[in-house]
């Protein structure tokens, strides 16, 4: 909200576009490893324990319908500078 009281006085409400933005982490973990085995016995295996993901960020401006999308491998500030802000 305060971005909005802080906009000059020159400024034209009609000229002031508002995006609503999210993001979301999308990834995949592996699921439990079967294996054959002889009945009574409980044999060992290795499994994968790593997963992967990827950050999407994404905003729309209701106005107008414009968009823009952007997918990362990670979170910082280099990549997202107006976190810092918040």
């Amino acid at each position: 909200m305060s971005t909005i009281v802080d906009i000059p006085v020159f400024v034209s409400p009609a000229d002031v576009d508002i995006w609503f933005q999210d993001e979301a982490r999308i990834g995949q973990q592996n699921t439990t490893t079967k294996l054959w085995a002889e009945k009574g016995t409980r044999p060992l295996a290795v499994r994968q324990q790593q997963f992967e993901y990827v950050h999407l960020f994404g905003a729309v401006c209701p106005r107008n319908g414009a968009t823009e999308a952007f997918i990362s491998p990670c979170i910082n500030k280099e990549v997202i500078p107006f976190r810092e802000k918040m």
